[in-house]
């Protein structure tokens, strides 16, 4: 079951890239496929692992209240 999802998505995605490519660019689609990627494996992490998701947006909220802030300390 799992080969033949692998095999679903591997034509599935030849059909897709070339639209993406000359739509975006080779490098743009990379990034974007990478990314999809990232979060198709965080939200997999959080359905099988609740306190790791937890831990994950804990993580990227501590990092944005980070970069929101970092510039009011360089002023002040």
């Amino acid at each position: 079951m799992i080969m033949s999802g692998y095999f679903i998505g591997f034509i599935g995605g030849t059909w897709v890239s070339g639209r993406l490519i000359r739509r975006m660019g080779h490098i743009r689609t990379f990034g974007f496929c990478a990314s999809v990627c990232a979060l198709g494996g965080a939200v997999a992490s959080g359905l099988y692992q609740p306190m790791g998701m937890v831990a994950l947006t804990d993580g990227v909220r501590a990092f944005v209240h980070y970069l929101n802030h970092r510039d009011r300390e360089l002023v002040e």
